[in-house]
């Protein structure tokens, strides 16, 4: 039997995905690790490695990184035995690119969470990246150019 979300957990839950965006776009690492995941949490990239615990989630941020906006609709929260399970499309943009284009599409995914509860509110304890997307967030430029040299 899975348990029952408050109207408050769903809010609280929603106010996570936001803070996760701002965070990871623009916030410090240890505030990203922190306020958005469990200290034992699992983020897995089909890309790379998975990234386990606080401290590999702030070497993981403060890495360089070659990215936008990021961008989630159609979340969908769950219940289960131990928490919540949690969805989401993901779309990330760059405001402006090396040439001037506005608002380029950088990638596009969804996000696959499993969500627990502790004493500071809901976090991330695994999330999951699916690019459905070429992309390479290191290397990769933005935008159509880079869309264009995959033949999309």
């Amino acid at each position: 039997m899975s348990i029952r979300l408050s109207a408050d957990d769903r809010l609280d839950i929603l106010d996570l995905y936001g803070r996760y965006n701002h965070l990871v776009d623009s916030g410090p690492p240890e505030a990203w690790a922190d306020e958005c995941f469990t200290p034992d949490a699992v983020f897995r990239r089909p890309d790379m490695p998975p990234v386990v615990g606080r401290e590999a989630l702030i070497r993981y941020k403060t890495r360089p990184l070659n990215q936008g906006r990021h961008w989630l609709s159609n979340i969908v929260i769950e219940p289960t035995e131990t928490g919540a399970a949690g969805k989401a499309y993901l779309l990330v943009v760059r405001p402006t690119d090396a040439e001037g284009t506005v608002n380029s599409i950088v990638m596009t995914g969804r996000y696959d969470d499993r969500l627990a509860k502790g004493p500071t509110g809901w976090r991330f304890a695994s999330r999951t990246v699916t690019f459905e997307t070429p992309f390479d967030g290191l290397q990769q430029p933005f935008g159509a150019p880079a869309l264009a040299q995959t033949g999309q």
